[in-house]
């Protein structure tokens, strides 16, 4: 018998309608309900690295650089070894010339004072023969006395001509060192007069010598005491008048010896400061160029690495 169904009775459980579920609101990505949004992790950027150009590059520079320097400090040792000969030589060569002419300054006073000598001879001579010619009666002892007083005279002048030799020699060689020293010191001139100087005084010394000679070869004769009196009297004279102007001559050398004395060292002193200036400028020079090449040789060392890494890049790297 059917059973009968009551209206508004649910039927079976299982016939009863499904509930259909509510769509997920979860964001893609994001977790289970109550949990926070998941953030992205990226993989830390490595810092570039140089190329192989670079590198090379930066060696060869690193090397250039190097080379460089030490070009640098060796051309530095080869300015200070060149300053110290250049110096050297120009004291060697002014040291001579000054030695020369100190020395012939010595021999200078030398001179003078033998020339003194024969001038103190000479004025004996003058004396008996003035005394000689003027005595209207002479016996020949007066003649005796005139002859015995030129006897040392040729003693005496002969040891002035040695003296005068030596010095002409060596007045001759500090000359040519001085026309030497003329022509390689810019800051040295020779006086134009000196050699003249010397010259005169070589000639008034060889008027000398042959007064001297002509006197010491007078003799009485055959004729009157008091004649040959008169006649080495005259000779004196002439003696005398050349005794001066070669010992004028002597102190106007020696004048002239000593400012050249002055001059060399004088320029000798200006070379060797304008060596030692040109000395320090070439090494300033060269200390910059070695400058130079230290900046070239930190720029290669930084090419070879490649390029400086950012403040983001070192603090995505990885840390041990």
């Amino acid at each position: 018998m059917a059973e009968d169904v009551q209206p508004g009775l649910a039927g079976p459980a299982e016939d009863a309608p499904q509930a259909v579920p509510a769509p997920d609101a979860t964001p893609p990505g994001a977790g289970p309900a109550g949990d926070a949004p998941s953030a992205v992790v990226e993989a830390p950027a490595e810092p570039p690295a140089a190329s192989g150009r670079d590198r090379r590059l930066g060696a060869t520079g690193k090397v250039a650089a190097v080379i460089g320097i030490v070009v640098c400090f060796a051309l530095i040792v080869g300015v200070i070894l060149a300053r110290n000969w250049l110096v050297d030589g120009v004291d060697q060569v002014a040291g001579a010339v000054d030695t020369a002419l100190g020395a012939g300054t010595t021999l200078i006073d030398t001179a003078s004072t033998k020339v003194g000598d024969v001038s103190d001879r000479v004025g004996a001579v003058d004396d008996s023969a003035n005394a000689l010619a003027s005595n209207p009666n002479p016996v020949p002892a007066f003649s005796d006395a005139v002859t015995t007083r030129l006897a040392p005279l040729s003693d005496r002048y002969l040891a002035f001509r040695t003296s005068y030799a030596e010095l002409r020699e060596r007045l001759v060689s500090a000359l040519d060192r001085l026309q030497l020293l003329d022509r390689l010191l810019p800051f040295f001139s020779l006086p134009p007069g000196f050699g003249d100087r010397l010259a005169q005084v070589n000639s008034r010394a060889q008027g000398l010598d042959a007064t001297v000679m002509s006197l010491i070869e007078t003799t009485p004769g055959a004729g009157a005491a008091n004649a040959f009196g008169a006649a080495v009297a005259a000779q004196t004279a002439k003696v005398g008048t050349a005794l001066d102007g070669v010992s004028a001559g002597l102190g106007e050398l020696r004048g002239n010896v000593e400012t050249l004395q002055t001059d060399v060292r004088t320029a000798a002193d200006r070379v060797n400061l304008t060596i030692t200036l040109a000395a320090l400028v070439m090494i300033v020079l060269l200390l910059y160029v070695a400058f130079l090449n230290l900046v070239l040789y930190r720029s290669a060392e930084r090419l070879r690495r490649g390029p400086p890494t950012t403040d983001a890049q070192a603090e995505d790297a990885p840390r041990g």
